[in-house]
Protein backbone atom coordinates (compact mmCIF):
# COMPACT_ATOMS: atom_id res chain seq x y z
CA UNK A 1 0.00 0.00 0.00
CA UNK A 2 1.44 3.32 -1.07
CA UNK A 3 1.86 6.17 1.39
CA UNK A 4 -0.30 9.15 0.94
CA UNK A 5 1.93 12.37 1.44
CA UNK A 6 0.46 14.86 4.24
CA UNK A 7 -0.01 17.85 2.02
CA UNK A 8 -2.03 15.63 -0.71
CA UNK A 9 -5.48 15.93 -0.42
CA UNK A 10 -6.96 12.35 -0.05
CA UNK A 11 -9.05 10.89 -3.20
CA UNK A 12 -12.27 9.89 -3.54
CA UNK A 13 -11.71 6.16 -2.81
CA UNK A 14 -9.74 7.27 0.07
CA UNK A 15 -12.88 9.30 1.68
CA UNK A 16 -15.73 7.57 4.29
CA UNK A 17 -18.84 8.96 4.48
CA UNK A 18 -18.08 12.10 3.82
CA UNK A 19 -14.44 12.41 5.86
CA UNK A 20 -10.90 12.26 4.60
CA UNK A 21 -10.63 8.71 6.00
CA UNK A 22 -11.55 5.55 7.50
CA UNK A 23 -9.52 6.70 10.67
CA UNK A 24 -10.86 10.11 10.84
CA UNK A 25 -14.61 9.56 10.60
CA UNK A 26 -14.08 6.59 13.20
CA UNK A 27 -11.92 8.81 15.62
CA UNK A 28 -14.66 11.29 15.47
CA UNK A 29 -17.20 8.56 16.12
CA UNK A 30 -15.88 7.58 19.16
CA UNK A 31 -15.60 11.25 20.49
CA UNK A 32 -19.22 11.92 20.07
CA UNK A 33 -20.69 8.14 20.62
CA UNK A 34 -21.66 9.21 23.82
CA UNK A 35 -22.48 12.47 25.78
CA UNK A 36 -19.92 11.89 28.21
CA UNK A 37 -17.10 11.81 25.48
CA UNK A 38 -19.11 14.58 23.25
CA UNK A 39 -19.38 17.00 26.81
CA UNK A 40 -15.44 15.89 27.47
CA UNK A 41 -14.12 17.07 23.74
CA UNK A 42 -16.44 20.26 23.64
CA UNK A 43 -14.94 21.01 27.10
CA UNK A 44 -11.57 20.36 25.81
CA UNK A 45 -12.50 22.33 22.73
CA UNK A 46 -13.52 25.42 25.11
CA UNK A 47 -10.58 25.61 26.71
CA UNK A 48 -8.21 26.43 24.14
CA UNK A 49 -9.59 26.32 20.50
CA UNK A 50 -6.54 27.52 18.80
CA UNK A 51 -4.58 24.29 20.33
CA UNK A 52 -7.44 21.66 20.26
CA UNK A 53 -6.21 19.69 17.07
CA UNK A 54 -2.62 19.65 19.01
CA UNK A 55 -4.66 18.67 21.85
CA UNK A 56 -6.21 15.57 20.46
CA UNK A 57 -3.22 14.10 19.09
CA UNK A 58 -1.59 14.31 22.02
CA UNK A 59 -4.60 13.09 24.61
CA UNK A 60 -5.32 9.67 21.74
CA UNK A 61 -1.74 9.42 21.27
CA UNK A 62 -1.29 9.35 25.45
CA UNK A 63 -3.74 6.75 25.81
CA UNK A 64 -2.46 4.79 22.61
CA UNK A 65 1.23 4.89 24.79
CA UNK A 66 -0.27 3.76 28.30
CA UNK A 67 0.12 0.31 27.64
CA UNK A 68 -2.33 -0.59 31.42
CA UNK A 69 -5.70 1.62 29.03
CA UNK A 70 -5.10 -1.62 26.66
CA UNK A 71 -6.85 -3.97 29.35
CA UNK A 72 -9.78 -1.84 29.02
CA UNK A 73 -12.23 -3.36 26.20
CA UNK A 74 -13.67 -0.07 25.57
CA UNK A 75 -10.07 1.38 24.71
CA UNK A 76 -9.39 -1.50 23.10
CA UNK A 77 -12.16 -1.60 20.64
CA UNK A 78 -11.50 2.27 19.93
CA UNK A 79 -8.37 1.85 18.78
CA UNK A 80 -8.91 -1.66 16.84
CA UNK A 81 -12.17 0.55 15.23
CA UNK A 82 -9.69 3.34 14.47
CA UNK A 83 -6.70 1.19 13.09
CA UNK A 84 -3.85 3.91 12.77
CA UNK A 85 -3.78 7.43 14.33
CA UNK A 86 -1.11 8.55 11.33
CA UNK A 87 -3.67 8.40 9.12
CA UNK A 88 -6.19 10.68 11.46
CA UNK A 89 -6.68 13.71 10.23
CA UNK A 90 -7.29 15.99 13.08
CA UNK A 91 -7.41 19.20 11.01
CA UNK A 92 -10.06 17.85 9.75
CA UNK A 93 -12.10 16.71 12.99
CA UNK A 94 -10.63 19.92 14.85
CA UNK A 95 -12.46 22.30 12.00
CA UNK A 96 -15.61 20.29 12.42
CA UNK A 97 -15.66 20.70 15.89
CA UNK A 98 -14.89 24.82 15.51
CA UNK A 99 -17.87 24.73 12.83
CA UNK A 100 -20.26 22.95 15.34
CA UNK A 101 -19.21 25.63 18.06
Amino acid sequence: MDLVPINQKPTKSEQYNGWANYETWATNLWMTNTEENQQFFSQMYNDNPKEFENHLKEFFQNIWDEVEHWSNPTTRNMFYDIGSLWRVNWSEIAKSWSDAQ
